[in-house]
């Protein structure tokens, strides 16, 4: 009877470091787009990637991809007609279900020059449930330099 209780001790004791272990290990993998159309016809384009190690989210990086001539104009054009800014992440793009979207005001964005911040929101198994982007520059009207974008 005392080698059961120990066998069984023994399983729970690793499954417990196991399970343990793929959270661990756990990379979770989302792709952020962002949209510079208004309208009914929105377009998006990728942004970058951002990589959240599941035990250490903190630790999460985000590789972002330089803005184009063309995406710099259309962001000031948003920003002139006081629109919205789209941001879309995508934990796998072929699963719609998996896909979560935010908004600010164009306008905070360009005169942030490009400084956001977001906020992933995932379930205890690393499910995508929401995203916020938060800007906290106020819309003041101000000129932005292209190179600052």
């Amino acid at each position: 009877m005392s080698n059961f209780l120990i066998t069984t001790t023994i399983f729970i004791v690793v499954a417990q470091c196991v399970r343990a272990n793929d959270i661990e290990d756990k990379q979770l993998t989302f792709t952020v787009s962002h949209s510079f159309d208004s309208g009914t016809e929105i377009e998006y384009v990728t942004r970058g990637v951002l990589s959240v190690p599941l035990a250490r989210p903190s630790e999460s990086v985000f590789h972002q991809t330089p803005l184009s001539a063309s995406d710099v104009a259309k962001l000031r054009r948003l920003s002139e007609q006081n629109d919205l800014y789209r941001v879309l992440v995508a934990h796998d793009q072929n699963d719609a279900s998996l896909v979560v979207s935010s908004f600010a005001k164009a306008c905070s964005l360009y005169e942030s020059e490009l400084t956001d911040h977001f906020r992933v929101t995932l379930d205890r198994s690393g499910t995508l449930l929401g995203v916020s982007d938060f800007i906290s520059q106020q819309c003041t009207g101000v000129y932005i330099p292209d190179h600052k974008l």
